[in-house]
């Protein structure tokens, strides 16, 4: 129709949503960085609400939608990924390294996150580390992949219909 509505962003969401996708229902599902929160704006009802994730200050950032309409996105303060099952309304973290407390040493950092789903695995980054994770959706698991030099990662994608599963990843730094 080409008609565009305009709504008014929470006061306690404002100039917080550091990423957001939007489901199949039309749903715009937030990473709330420094609340430690993921938020859902339904257009259909107007209606916003927030989900803490269960690391408070955990640090959303990045995300993707997955094809079950669950919501991944990193926990760069907290060092894990967390699932947003948008049924549900419930928030699971899995650690990027095994057995990995939050806020402790070796502090990763997740910070970008794409989805494959015809593997059922979920790829992010340690932005401090030039490591790549890669955690299995069924089991929570991890693996660990050292890069070839320290680059800076600000994104990754997934090429599902490569075989075997391929990675892209643009370094930004060094060029």
């Amino acid at each position: 129709s080409g008609e565009v509505k305009h709504y008014t962003v929470p006061p306690e969401t404002d100039d917080d949503t550091y990423d957001m996708e939007t489901d199949a229902q039309g749903r715009s599902i937030m990473s709330l960085w420094r609340l430690g929160k993921i938020g859902v704006f339904d257009p259909g009802t107007e209606r916003f609400t927030a989900y803490p994730t269960p690391t408070p200050g955990s640090g959303p950032r990045r995300g993707e939608i997955d094809a079950q309409g669950r919501l991944w996105t990193t926990l760069y303060w907290a060092g894990r990924v967390a699932r947003f099952d948008t049924g549900t309304r419930e928030v699971t973290e899995y650690p990027v390294i095994p057995g990995g407390k939050p806020f402790t040493p070796p502090f990763p950092s997740p910070y970008s996150l794409a989805v494959d789903d015809r593997n059922q695995v979920v790829w992010t980054n340690d932005f401090n580390s030039s490591r790549i994770y890669r955690l299995d959706m069924k089991t929570g698991q991890p693996t660990e992949f050292l890069m070839p030099a320290p680059y800076e990662v600000r994104d990754l994608t997934v090429d599902e219909t490569a075989e075997p599963p391929t990675v892209w990843i643009p370094v930004y730094r060094p060029p």
